[in-house]
């Protein structure tokens, strides 16, 4: 246990020198229109590729960001990032995760309407994706902060729809524009199922 907590210290120092380096990849995920036609989205998705241990996975080291206040200067990394991005791509709506830790931080509206000026976009170019587990923890300090954000411009989107247990009629005390719902969610309504 010992070990780990060492190896999890290590990293969180070395994903921090990564983020003073600039060093965090930005890969982003095309949403195309129905048809496939047209690229009318993209998720930016932050990558760490390590200098000795190569790509780490994000489901290793978000948890660990998110332990700390690492997750704030990723998120702030990853939107001046996509914003810079977003200005390049006008007709393309730019998405970018907030986490349950982000939105629990004071200041967080406050620094992302900063940071989307400072990058000269307009927050109507950007979307905040959640996940149902920021709804679940529906404190009054989250919904706050999500009308906040809402009114400030920026869309709010729920990802992975279906993989908690937030049901449709809950989601209407919050200001989303999009659900996107999980795909084994919508692979066991293809296969007939009921899950």
């Amino acid at each position: 246990m010992d070990e780990s907590a060492r190896r999890r210290q290590r990293l969180a120092a070395e994903l921090g020198k990564a983020l003073d380096d600039g060093a965090l990849e930005i890969a982003y995920h095309p949403q195309v229109t129905p048809r496939g036609r047209q690229i009318e989205a993209v998720e930016a998705l932050v990558r760490w590729r390590h200098p000795k241990l190569g790509l780490i996975a994000p489901d290793v080291f978000i948890p660990i960001a998110e332990e700390g206040e690492l997750i704030d200067r990723i998120g702030l990394y990853v939107l001046e990032r996509a914003c810079a991005d977003a200005r390049r791509w006008p007709t393309v709506a730019t998405s970018v995760n907030l986490s349950a830790a982000q939105l629990r931080r004071d200041g967080l509206v406050e620094s992302y309407i900063a940071a989307v000026k400072a990058g000269g976009c307009d927050p109507a170019m950007i979307e905040l994706e959640i996940t149902e587990s920021v709804l679940l923890e529906h404190t009054e300090r989250n919904t706050r902060a999500l009308e906040r954000l809402k009114a400030a411009g920026f869309s709010l989107a729920l990802d992975d729809f279906g993989t908690g247990h937030t049901s449709l009629n809950y989601l209407r005390r919050f200001p989303l524009d999009k659900i996107k719902i999980d795909r084994s969610y919508v692979a066991a309504l293809e296969a007939g199922g009921s899950e």
